[in-house]
């Protein structure tokens, strides 16, 4: 139920961000993309899962020392398997050196880039040169920390609590009680007290 509710909202264009471990092979598949840490949070694989996980897959398969996945076997629980058994091994693999020397990797680095810097300075969408930027842009306006101004949001917050507290008038009643024998109690412990510094 919950992961066909974050389904959803990825089908809406969002990006959604989970954590998950070892999952069902029916809930894997049900992801786009993976980032595979090792142990001390270094990257084992990062990119696009493919159908039945085919590029997760042959990219752990290409590694020396990796077992084939079995049949019918959860890709999740197989690369865990896969990515721990080699490093116990007499010839252990460092999953994380592997993936900074591969392509993948360097795929990874190319499109980061290219999101970094989306378009060249001088360079349209299109291709076409761009007249120079102006040496001093307008500076942008400064936006403010939240949407509404400081007395809109208290104004709403009194007014949210005021009809809060006057739906449940049985709440109001044992707060009224409450205070009541509290009073009694505090009056009843200092009356007729001694207010002389003896007592």
């Amino acid at each position: 139920v919950v992961m066909r509710a974050v389904a959803n909202v990825a089908a809406t264009g969002r990006t959604v961000i989970c954590t998950i471990h070892q999952p069902s092979k029916m809930l894997f598949s049900m992801f786009h993309s993976l980032l595979l840490l090792k142990k001390g949070g270094e990257t084992v694989f990062f990119g696009e899962l493919g159908p039945d996980s085919c590029n997760l897959v042959s990219y752990l398969e290409g590694i020396p020392g990796v077992e084939p996945i079995g049949p019918k076997m959860n890709p999740a629980t197989w690369m865990l398997e896969a990515i721990t058994a080699p490093s116990r091994g007499e010839n252990p693999v460092d999953f994380a050196a592997t993936y900074a020397q591969s392509e993948l990797c360097q795929e990874n680095q190319n499109l980061l880039e290219t999101m970094r810097h989306p378009l060249e300075e001088n360079q349209s969408p299109g291709g076409s040169p761009q007249p120079a930027a102006e040496a001093n842009p307008p500076e942008r306006k400064k936006e403010p920390k939240f949407a509404a101004a400081d007395l809109t949001q208290i104004r709403e917050l009194v007014t949210k609590f005021t009809v809060g507290y006057w739906r449940t008038p049985q709440y109001n009643f044992t707060r009224i009680m409450l205070v009541a024998v509290v009073a009694t109690l505090l009056g009843s412990v200092y009356y007729r007290i001694d207010m002389s510094n003896l007592g």
